[in-house]
């Protein structure tokens, strides 16, 4: 049976890989002016862009716990093993949550392997981990063979940052 990859929208991987690749992506809050929305749910990338461009602020948080637990239990009550690849814990708390959520639900469900692995990067960086490790997991590759490119790649990935202006 095939690992499930789970991840999330910080992966900003397009909807096109996320169907091809049968990705489970999980929502990151985003807040502007005080409102909370469910990126990709609420609110599109575009969107957050466009109001960036005319000097527009938002701030991120984590997916909550129970999300977690919600999204790992609904396939751990099918038997389905999966890894969950996180956005790097260096910049959001969720990395921990989702070890909490795996942590609690390992007991009830003993048979399933399921794991959260840190993939160190955000963006196209985490996006190449998501989808290589992704792409794996439908042809064939294991658990433990899974967990091993997950680590080569969050250890072997760089990364470059850039601005399109200075404003």
């Amino acid at each position: 049976m095939e690992t499930k990859i789970i991840a999330d929208t910080g992966s900003d991987l397009t909807h096109e890989l996320v169907e091809e690749l049968n990705i489970d992506l999980l929502s990151i809050i985003v807040t502007h002016e005080e409102v909370e929305y469910k990126d990709r749910i609420d609110i599109t990338q575009k969107e957050i862009f466009e109001k960036q461009r005319n000097c527009e602020s938002f701030s991120t948080s984590q997916i909550p716990l129970f999300e977690y637990l919600e999204t790992f239990e609904s396939y751990a009550k099918k038997g389905v093993d999966f890894i969950y690849l996180s956005l790097s814990s260096g910049m959001t708390g969720g990395f921990n949550n989702a070890l909490m959520a795996i942590r609690e639900l390992e007991a009830k469900y003993p048979n399933v392997k399921m794991k959260a692995l840190d993939s160190k990067a955000a963006s196209v960086g985490y996006g190449l981990e998501t989808y290589y490790l992704a792409k794996a997991a439908k042809n064939g590759a294991d658990f433990n063979e899974l967990i091993e490119l997950c680590e080569f790649l969050s250890k072997n990935i760089k990364h470059v940052f850039t601005v399109f202006d200075m404003e």
